[in-house]
């Protein structure tokens, strides 16, 4: 079963993302790759992944693009 969620509630908020190098970073979402996704969950180590893709800026200023994780890094 798949839920379509607004992504676009997620800009500003304090998130964690798994970027493509299979590290995590957390930061403020500064933009969706999609307003609207069929939400995808997987159960990680210790979180949730999802397909939900982000564009996020760390305490330094960097951006850093990738998919929403819901947990701890």
């Amino acid at each position: 079963m798949y839920v379509e969620v607004n992504t676009a509630d997620l800009i500003g908020h304090k998130v964690v993302i798994d970027k493509p190098d299979h590290s995590q970073v957390e930061g403020r979402v500064k933009s969706v790759a999609d307003k609207k996704v069929l939400l995808d969950l997987n159960k990680g180590d210790n979180g949730v992944k999802t397909n939900v893709t982000l564009t996020i800026e760390d305490k330094d200023g960097n951006e850093h693009t990738g998919t929403l994780y819901i947990g701890k890094p």
